[in-house]
């Protein structure tokens, strides 16, 4: 036998270690071999959290900012602040970033979706792709 097939199978066999381990904690219930019924929800849970934690770890400095706001509201005035589009100020140096949204600036393109009875209006900034639907559906039925 090669040293190839050799280290094929080992890595194959490794592979599949991996995997079974992680499915006897997520796809099987309480490690039997019954697969979990709820497998696509709990999957999207551990997604979202993930995710959250994610989002949550990154530390921007964002401020919103409302009618008449300059980009003087960013804290270090030594560093200039760049116009990254309608209403959107930046500024950045190798220990902080700054970031400021004046909303009454921005122009805003607003979407109205009738969920459950209730009349939602999501808004997103002109010339951005608008969010899609099926998933402002789902946040909305969630909460």
């Amino acid at each position: 036998m090669s040293r190839a097939f050799i280290l094929k199978i080992v890595l194959s066999m490794a592979f599949a270690f991996a995997i079974s381990s992680l499915s006897i904690n997520v796809v099987f219930v309480a490690k039997s071999p019954r697969i979990r019924p709820n497998l696509a929800g709990y999957l999207l849970s551990k997604v979202k959290t993930t995710s959250t934690k994610l989002i949550s770890s990154i530390n921007l400095n964002i401020q919103f900012a409302g009618k008449n706001n300059t980009t003087n509201n960013l804290t270090d005035k030594n560093i200039p602040a760049t116009v990254i589009a309608k209403g959107v100020y930046a500024k950045s140096d190798n220990k902080i970033s700054q970031i400021q949204i004046t909303e009454d600036e921005v122009e805003w393109v607003v979407i109205k979706l009738k969920i459950k009875g209730k009349e939602y209006s999501v808004k997103y900034p002109k010339g951005d792709k608008a969010p899609d639907e099926g998933m402002l559906r789902q946040i909305y039925e969630n909460n």
